[in-house]
């Protein structure tokens, strides 16, 4: 162990030698002399001693509680005294109390007030004229402050008026909901479903077997077994009798023949619906071929696709149970914390943001004579393609379907099942080459292959947009929804969420060419510059528009190819398409909605998992350790010591793996982890201006991070991202610039192993290809001839980083990033890949098994949704207390499903008993257990006299003391506190505490703090039976025995948002002095916050001077060294970062106290806002053109024409200096291999990317769970039942 002096920085081997060091260091007391003059508030007078009182004067002063005069003492800054350590001596205080405040309930309220529009009756009903455009209809503030305003008018029908406690609360240690079978608000009971059929089996019993055996993973778990006998055995109306004479396969063969659903509307409609095996045709062009035109051509057909008519899916969103909860009136929403603060916009649902408004708005005014009730169906679109197996090449390439309606706290969990299954994209099969061969002679080039994969994908869309969707589209469909109104719906395409290899595919540009963006046109030269002004009106004014010019290029392009003759990647065409980018591929959007109205543009969102937590963030923790490599020595080491040491916090953070430097199999959940705990990691490794320009970096980039992942966003915080925005943009160029310029960084040998791989795959293909014998000895004979070490430079000039300046936008636009994550679609490829190895493994057959295998799961889930309330899920209340007993013969103590009003809970065991006298007898050298009972006895004795927090400078008497009794002189030890607490987006949430893993807690500090928090360490849960004169009866009280952390501001540096720095803390010195504040302490669990996540300070060290060796206060593996100071994880969730912010909506019970944050700003959050004619073309999707296609005909280049290509080509060489280094791989294009999959290599990681971490259900508000590997293709080897619900889950 290693002690270094806060002064000099020398170190020393012995705690003794480190002491007489520091008498001696004039630096250490020069350091420790300007502390002392750090202030903080304290009431300017003590309370005098109070004398011996006798029972019936303390009973008689108690009546007069609470003391108010104690809450008017008139505060002044008075010096601290910091100890030789540097911590702080706190005065003997309490924290202040805490009142949990539960997340508003929803309004209840049946009619509007008589100055606005009576709700329209649950029949048909008939929209206003233009000219008579419906009044606003604003609701009243609820508790928090938010209410909403539609502007269509009251709403027909509210799903959130049907919403509880457990709505809000669905953390897996939470009571569990009262099931119900439809929406309370729904006319149609659940006992007028008896009469129709719910299933096709002969019995309930079949039935509840079929579900059993469709609810879990492939290979069955314990869990599943538990499900087995609970669910189904054990279920009401189960008769194992039932069951002779069963057959799978026949049971099996009426489900998929059922044509009912269990709609309530119409009975005849099949929900599942059937799935159609269709083909596609796409033309086939070759080099120096010239045909009359494109129709006569010769063509190939594609068979296997397995695909669903999309207006029939459209319908069926509408027919499902789910329905009754979707959200068909939009509407926006307010916060205003107080009566006199101006209102601030709320985004958090795709329905409450700009896009959908002016959509509905547009639909309203085209629609104005209708008699039928106006409902805009925001239809949400995920593609990419997934190995369906760690090894083999089967893969499939599925399109999702969500209804946008839906709630994303619902939406994108896949046990709600919202995703719907819309297409499986045929790939060009392996008779391909031979085909083109007999056509025209020889082989496709590899140009050729790209180009017509493209087709494929664009053809199999013209397919799905066919003239029934297309109608629909123009017209709606006239439907009658579960409330019972008949309406029109009108489906539209709002967010298309993919990989970016999957938008260059569908919006038809190059890849990773001289405008790499798929909304934009901004040239790659230019991409450096994120965040300058220059770049954010290149945004506005060169936005890429689907209009005539486009379209036309496209068509001559096309004819080029086909009746020309020209190569697909020459230079006419080239010449062509080549200022915008463009492929020669006819869009099908284009193609099939243009005409009305829709640029296919507009829909292709950002992708916050691969474009920063996979993009920038990776490149820029990967050149970061390059950058260590070059430093030399020991660093890589430290930094994988640094990583192992961090405790894991919830379910957001994770143990880091023993090498984090190899990033071996690591997914997107791991990269956000290591960027959540990288700046007390990186910090001290580098030296000088580059340790500060890393950690700014480090700190912009967390905090972009945290805020681009909001799950809800005011204007403050959208405003915030975009200063953000600037931040980061100038933190990356002066990281480029100076720390990048430095170094001689070389490839890691990861990748310069994985280059090696690489080249001998490529060696080998090009052998086995008998066509291309002298290229492949040229080939081998190059690879053997390369160096072995590559240079590495840091690359700017990437899509990625260009793409972080749009979010901002696209949050006003559609909402929080989480409502469109790929990560959602992601999640979905699961379900396919566990149906995988159930199928034919035939490459013609496991497409349509894995297709009826999610048709039948998706009918068992609507049939069995009808009986939750008599059959499996009327066991949930019994359940709990069976596991309670089978959990008691392994575990010491169980806590129960916890109310979520409740703020914390505590189990009532009492195996764990300790005797007083004997306890303190065992541990009376342990510094932990110094005056133990006199300073319990005084925590007891404040809160039964409720006692203020002003007062408890001074303790009580012993005469006072001696009437505070534990029943049988017991107290009971317990191992978890959980604590429940309103996150920033009005959600229920829970930390799980225990004083072994994660017992950092955060308390209110009192009032006149300059800091709004306290802090703690939990080294004992307890709880008694206490007896006073004041009490009626014993009362069973818990409390916590904690270690006290005290703040170190630090003089050179500071901390917080303006500094760039965390919040630095140390635990309190166990000193002699009387006045000091005692290191150790009780605390009343109602007043704890939350739980914190707390960081080595790993450069400062440790020191054995703050506490003597204690078995209480520290762990038996712990040795008898604390680290002098912990740095405060404000970015370790979301949730914990807007405490330490301010502004969190949820935040009620802390928002006066964290409005001490609101001042602590950078100095580009504090300058004004811009005005809304400066930012509104970036919010409104028609800033610049109207609404017909007729009048998008403006140029889309976004290029100043003066400019030529020469010039163009020179400032991008300049800028990129590409000559002699080699830049990160994700900037080389990468061809889509024959399974439209990426072709660049991923070593040892599943392509889907999320990990399997916790139940699916179980754990769906975990806040912050992605994981998704280097270009998307993650790890499955974890639990097969540990299913993690990431899209309601994880930072």
């Amino acid at each position: 162990m290693v002690f270094e002096c806060m002064g000099c920085k020398e170190s020393q081997a012995t705690k003794t030698a480190h002491k007489k060091h520091t008498e001696k260091c004039k630096l250490f007391r020069q350091k420790a002399a300007k502390k002392r003059t750090k202030f903080t508030e304290v009431p300017t007078e003590r309370t005098p001693t109070p004398v011996p009182l006798d029972n019936e004067t303390v009973l008689a002063i108690t009546e007069e509680l609470p003391r108010e005069e104690a809450n008017q003492q008139p505060v002044i800054a008075i010096a601290q005294e910091y100890r030789l350590s540097g911590l702080p001596q706190r005065t003997r205080r309490l924290p202040r109390r805490y009142e949990d405040a539960m997340p508003p309930p929803p309004d209840k309220s049946e009619e509007p007030s008589q100055s606005e529009p009576t709700p329209t009756p649950l029949v048909s009903t008939t929209s206003a004229p233009a000219e008579e455009f419906p009044t606003a209809y604003t609701t009243e503030p609820n508790s928090y402050g938010v209410y909403r305003v539609y502007p269509g008018g009251a709403p027909t029908f509210d799903p959130d008026k049907s919403s509880t406690t457990h709505t809000v609360a669905e953390h897996p240690s939470f009571l569990p909901q009262n099931p119900t079978s439809t929406n309370p608000s729904c006319p149609f009971p659940s006992e007028n479903l008896e009469s129709q059929p719910s299933h096709p089996f002969p019995n309930q019993s079949t039935l509840q077997l079929m579900s059993w055996m469709y609810n879990g993973t492939t290979s069955k778990s314990n869990k599943d077994l538990n499900s087995l006998v609970n669910e189904v055995l054990l279920a009401p109306g189960f008769k194992i009798n039932d069951l002779k004479g069963f057959d799978a396969a026949k049971a099996t063969k009426q489900l998929d023949e059922y044509p009912q659903s269990t709609s309530i509307t119409e009975p005849h409609l099949n929900l599942a619906g059937s799935w159609l095996k269709g083909s596609v045709s796409i033309s086939l062009p070759c080099d120096k071929s010239h045909h009359r035109s494109e129709a006569v051509a010769p063509t190939y057909n594609i068979d296997g696709l397995l695909y669903r008519k999309l207006y029939n899916v459209v319908k069926e969103t509408y027919q499902e149970n789910a329905a009754a909860h979707f959200h068909l009136s939009p509407f926006e929403e307010y916060f205003q914390p107080t009566p006199d603060s101006p209102p601030m916009r709320i985004y958090s649902e795709l329905y409450t943001c700009n896009a959908y408004h002016q959509e509905y708005k547009r639909i309203l005014m085209a629609n104005s004579n209708s008699d039928l009730n106006i409902v805009l169906c925001p239809l949400m679109i995920w593609s990419d393609a997934t190995h369906l197996t760690s090894f083999g090449s089967a893969s499939l390439w599925p399109i999702y379907l969500y209804n946008g309606g839906q709630s994303k706290y619902t939406r994108s969990k896949p046990s709600s099942f919202a995703a719907h299954h819309l297409a499986y994209v045929p790939k060009l099969d392996d008779a391909f080459q031979d085909t083109y061969r007999d056509i025209y002679g020889k082989a496709a080039t590899g140009d050729m292959l790209t180009f017509l994969r493209r087709e494929v994908m664009q053809a199999v869309w013209e397919l799905l947009l066919d003239d029934e969707f297309v109608d629909a589209y123009i017209n709606g469909i006239v439907m009658q929804c579960s409330d019972g109104i008949l309406r029109r719906i009108f489906p539209r395409f709002f967010t298309y969420s993919a990989d970016y290899p999957e938008k260059i595919l569908l919006t038809c540009i190059k890849q990773l060419g001289n405008a790499p963006c798929p909304r934009c046109l901004v040239r790659k030269c230019d991409v450096p510059e994120l965040g300058t002004k220059h770049d954010m009106k290149m945004r506005k004014t060169s936005m890429r528009v689907d209009n005539k010019p486009r379209q036309d290029l496209v068509e001559k392009a096309r004819k080029l190819i086909y009746v020309k003759g020209a190569r697909v990647g020459g230079k006419a065409v080239a010449e062509l398409l080549g200022r915008e980018c463009l492929t020669p591929n006819r869009n099908a959007f284009s193609k099939c909605l243009a005409t009305h109205g829709f640029d296919f543009y507009q829909m292709f969102v950002v992708d916050l998992l691969h474009e920063f937590e996979l993009g920038v963030w990776k490149t820029t923790f990967t050149h970061l350790l390059r950058i260590l490599y070059a430093q030399g020595g020991d660093i890589i080491p430290q930094l994988n010591e640094r990583y192992r040491t961090i405790p894991a916090f919830g379910t957001t953070i994770r143990r880091f793996a023993h090498n984090v430097s190899a990033m071996k199999k690591m997914a997107a959940r791991d990269f956000e982890d290591l960027l959540q705990c990288a700046i007390p990691v990186f910090d001290g490794l580098l030296t000088g201006e580059h340790n500060n320009i890393v950690v700014d970096l480090l700190f912009e980039l967390v905090t972009w991070h945290g805020l681009a992942k909001l799950r809800l966003h005011t204007e403050s915080t959208v405003c915030a991202l975009e200063t953000s925005t600037e931040r980061l943009g100038d933190a990356l160029r002066q990281f480029a610039a100076t720390t990048c310029e430095v170094y001689l960084t070389y490839e890691l040998p990861s990748e310069e192993a994985a280059r090696g791989r690489r080249t001998a795959a490529k060696v080998k293909k090009m052998h086995d290809q008998t066509t291309t014998v002298e290229g492949g000895s040229s080939t081998a004979a190059t690879a053997r001839g390369k160096p072995t070490r590559l240079v590495k430079k840091f690359n700017l000039q990437s899509y990625k980083p260009h793409a972080l300046g749009d979010y901002a936008m696209m949050i006003r636009l559609y909402g929080p990033t989480d409502g469109y994550s790929s990560q959602t679609g992601e999640l979905e490829h699961r379900r396919c890949k566990k149906f995988f190895p159930r199928v034919h493994k035939g490459k013609k057959h496991f497409a349509k098994g894995i297709a009826n295998h999610v048709s039948r799961e998706r009918k068992l889930k609507n049939m069995t949704h009808l009986l939750d309330s008599t059959t499996s899920k009327s066991t949930d209340s019994e359940r709990p207390s069976k596991r309670r007993k089978i959990s008691h013969q392994t575990s010491p103590e169980q806590t129960a499903p916890c109310n979520p009003s409740e703020h914390y809970q505590v189990s009532e065991d009492t195996r764990l008993s300790i005797k007083v006298s004997t306890f303190l007898r065992d541990n009376r050298d342990d510094p932990a257990a110094r005056d133990f009972l006199p300073t319990l006895q005084d925590h007891i004795l404040g809160r039964i006299l409720n006692r203020s927090y002003h007062d408890d400078d001074v303790p009580f008497t012993d005469q006072e003391r001696s009437l505070v009794h534990f029943r049988n002189h017991m107290m009971f030890e317990h191992k978890v506190l959980q604590v429940n607490y309103t996150t920033y987006d009005m959600r229920r949430e829970q930390d799980s505490l225990n004083p072994l893993r994660q017992a950092n807690i955060v308390l209110l500090a009192p009032e006149n703090d300059l800091h709004p928090y306290w802090y703690a360490r939990i080294i004992g849960i307890y709880h008694a039976i206490v007896s006073h004169p004041r009490l009626s009866e014993p009362k069973k009280m818990d409390f916590l025995r904690v270690r006290w952390y005290g703040l170190d501001p630090d003089p050179v540096v500071g901390n917080g948002w303006k500094a760039r720095r965390l919040p630095r803390i140390g635990f309190v010195e166990d000193g002699d002095e009387r006045d000091a504040s005692p290191p150790f302490g009780f605390v009343d669990p109602a007043n704890i916050v939350r739980g914190i996540h707390l960081i080595h300070a790993f450069k400062d060290g440790c020191t054995a001077d703050l506490l003597g060796p204690s078995k209480l206060a520290r762990a038996e593996s712990d040795s008898d060294n604390d680290f002098n100071f912990f740095y405060v994880n404000i970015f370790s969730d979301r949730d914990m970062m807007m405490r330490f912010r301010g502004g969190g909506v949820g935040h009620a019970s802390t928002r006066n106290a964290t409005n001490l944050f609101l001042s602590d700003r950078h100095p580009t959050d504090l300058q004004p806002d811009l005005d809304a004619s400066e930012r509104e073309p970036s919010t409104d999707i028609d800033s610049e053109q109207e609404y017909g296609p007729e009048e998008r005909n403006r140029s889309s280049t976004g290029i100043d024409d003066d400019e030529d290509d020469d010039e163009l080509a020179r400032k991008e060489k300049v800028a990129g200096k590409r000559r002699n280094v080699v830049y990160d791989s994700e900037d080389e294009e990468r061809p889509l291999n024959n399974d439209g999959l990426d072709s660049g290599e991923d070593e040892g990681v599943d392509e889907d990317g999320i990990d399997n971490h916790g139940s699916e259900d179980d754990t769906s508000n975990s806040d912050d769970s992605n994981s998704e590997s280097d270009d998307g293709k993650g790890d499955e080897t974890d639990e097969d039942d540990e299913v993690e619900e990431l899209g309601y889950a994880r930072f």
